[in-house]
């Protein structure tokens, strides 16, 4: 697979605040739609969108290679849930994690 060209642009000129994600990885491309915070609440200096971007990507960069589609769906629900637990006594929903989120993962077929 070769990458001509790719581009994201997020809503603020400052990429960092970025809640979008371009994820490819040698058997996946994912188009990350991190969902814009309510709040103006942060985790660790990231939106709540951004922290879960960032969680969905994570979570298919340890995807086997020949994950399903069911399974690929669990562990980025998963990936998600676990925002919420990890933040469960600090008000997560108040913290601004995404109550849903966009993700399309892709197989690819491997590179020889």
């Amino acid at each position: 697979m070769k990458i001509i060209e790719s581009f994201i642009k997020g809503k603020s000129n400052n990429q960092s605040l970025c809640e979008d994600r371009l994820l490819i990885t040698d058997y996946f491309i994912a188009v990350v739609d991190g969902v814009t915070s309510k709040s103006e609440r942060t985790w660790d200096g990231k939106t709540g969108g951004v922290a879960a971007a960032d969680a969905v990507c994570f979570a298919i960069k340890a995807f086997p290679q020949n994950i399903t589609a069911e399974n690929a769906v669990l562990l980025l629900t998963d990936a998600v849930a676990s925002l919420y637990k990890e933040n469960e006594g600090k008000g997560a929903a108040a913290a601004g994690v995404p109550q849903r989120g966009g993700y399309v993962p892709l197989r690819v077929p491997p590179l020889l």
